[in-house]
C-alpha cells in the first residue's frame, strides 16, 4: 500500500488537549460501548461457541449496516474500486483477526484480564506506527509504551497467571494477538487518505471478514445453543458495538494518531471491570491492580507527549 499524508484534523492550540471535541466524543464513544459489551459477550459465551458468535455478529452487523444505508438513500454502499482492497486488509486484521483472537480468549479467561490486555493495542501502536507510517515517536512516547509493557510484564508474573494452566496461558496469548492485530489495522487504515464515506469503509470491512468468520464458524457451531439472551448480546452487537462502535472508532482515526485513540480507549478495561464486576462479581489480585496502575500511567505519559507535539491544522 502506498503511503499518502495524514487525513488528520486538530483544534486550535488554545485546546489543551489537542484534538477538538468531536474525536474525544467519538472515543468516548467507543469506551462506553465496548467496555459494557465484554462482559455481556462472556454471559453469551456460556451458551454460544466464540467462532460461532464472531459469525453471527459479523453477519448480523452487516445486514444492520446494509439496512441503514438502504434507510439513509446511500446511493453509493461499497467504497471506490481503489481503495477496497487496503480497506479489505486493515478490516480483516482489526475486525476479523482481533475479534476472533479476542472472542475465542474471552472464553478462556476472565473479563478484566481479558480486556487489559486486548488494551495494550496502543503499546503495539507506536512500534507499528514508526514502521508502517512514519509517525514520530518521542523518546518520551517510547518510555510511555515501556512503562505499559512492564505493566503487561507485572500482568503476566506467576501470582497473577497459573503457567501451569493451559487455558489461562493460551487464552492471555490470544488476547495480545489481538490486540498487535487490532494496532496492525489500525496503523495501515492511517496509511493514506480515504475518499469513501465511514458508512461505505465499514460496510466493506465487514463484508469481506464474512466468509473466513463462517469459516472459523464449522469448527465449533454444533455447541451453539439458541437461547433470548444470546440472541440479546447479538442484537446489541450488531447495532452498537460493532456498526456505531466501529464507525466512531474509525472516524477517530481520521483525526488522530492510532497512538492517541488507542491511549484514549484504554481507559475501556477500567470501566469494563466495573461492569464485570456489577454483572459477574470478578475481582482483581493486587498485582493485577500494579499492572493496570503501569499500564494506565504509560497511558498518560504517551497520551501528554502525543498531545503536545499534535500539529496546528486549522
Amino acid at each position: 500500500m502506498r503511503r499518502a499524508r495524514f487525513a488528520t484534523t486538530s483544534s486550535p492550540k488554545s485546546n489543551a488537549f489537542g484534538p477538538d471535541a468531536a474525536t474525544y466524543s467519538y472515543l468516548a464513544a467507543c469506551v462506553l460501548i465496548w467496555s459494557s459489551n465484554w462482559p455481556l459477550v462472556k454471559i453469551a459465551l456460556r451458551d454460544c461457541p466464540p467462532f460461532t458468535f464472531l459469525s453471527l455478529r459479523t453477519v448480523g452487523a452487516v445486514i444492520v449496516l446494509g439496512f441503514v444505508a438502504l434507510v439513509s438513500r446511500q446511493k453509493v454502499v461499497l467504497p471506490v474500486p481503489g481503495e477496497r482492497r487496503d480497506l479489505a486488509i486493515a478490516g480483516l486484521l482489526s475486525l476479523f483477526a482481533a475479534l476472533a483472537c479476542s472472542t475465542a480468549g474471552l472464553k478462556l479467561t476472565h473479563v478484566g484480564r481479558a480486556m487489559l490486555l486486548m488494551y495494550t493495542m496502543q503499546l503495539w501502536a507506536v512500534p507499528l506506527g514508526v514502521w508502517l507510517i512514519g509517525e514520530r515517536a518521542s523518546a518520551m512516547r517510547f518510555a510511555g509504551s515501556a512503562i505499559g509493557l512492564a505493566g503487561v510484564i507485572v500482568f503476566f508474573n506467576p501470582s497473577s497467571v497459573d503457567w501451569h494452566d493451559a487455558r489461562a496461558v493460551t487464552g492471555g496469548a490470544l488476547l495480545l494477538l489481538s490486540a498487535i492485530c487490532w494496532a496492525w489495522g489500525a496503523c495501515l487504515y492511517r496509511r493514506r487518505v480515504w475518499v469513501s464515506g465511514h458508512l461505505q469503509q465499514l460496510f466493506w470491512q465487514l463484508i469481506v471478514c464474512v466468509p473466513p468468520s463462517l469459516a472459523l464458524a464449522m469448527l465449533d457451531a454444533e455447541q451453539f445453543r439458541s437461547t433470548s439472551t444470546v440472541w440479546g448480546v447479538l442484537a446489541y452487537n450488531w447495532t452498537a458495538a460493532t456498526v456505531v462502535g466501529y464507525w466512531a472508532w474509525n472516524r477517530a482515526l481520521t483525526r488522530v494518531p492510532a497512538t492517541v485513540a488507542g491511549q484514549v480507549v484504554l481507559l475501556t478495561p477500567l470501566l469494563g471491570f466495573a461492569w464485570s464486576a456489577w454483572f459477574l462479581g470478578e475481582r482483581w489480585s493486587a498485582s493485577t491492580y500494579l499492572a493496570a496502575l503501569l499500564i494506565i500511567g504509560g497511558m498518560i505519559v504517551t497520551l501528554r507527549d502525543a498531545h503536545a507535539s499534535m500539529p496546528d491544522v486549522r
